[in-house]
């Protein structure tokens, strides 16, 4: 049986990301208001407006470990 790390290899970028992507568009129409959700987590609004360029660059490490394009199985 494959590993979870072989499983995911491929997938591990799109599933760190979706989530962030469908948050921010709810942040974006309104439908929710991230900065109290992110600060009732106990981040101080400077980690708070940090957040996203956190996520960013999980995706760009992420990405690095890969040797596959997104979506595929090696």
């Amino acid at each position: 049986m494959a590993s979870l790390n072989e499983r995911l290899k491929g997938f591990r970028t799109i599933l760190l990301m979706a989530p962030v992507v469908l948050l921010s568009i709810l942040d974006q129409i309104g439908a929710i208001d991230l900065e109290p959700i992110l600060l009732s987590l106990g981040l101080t609004p400077a980690q708070a407006s940090a957040a996203p360029g956190i996520i960013a660059l999980a995706a760009i490490v992420l990405r690095a470990m890969t040797s596959t394009p997104m979506g595929r199985r090696g």
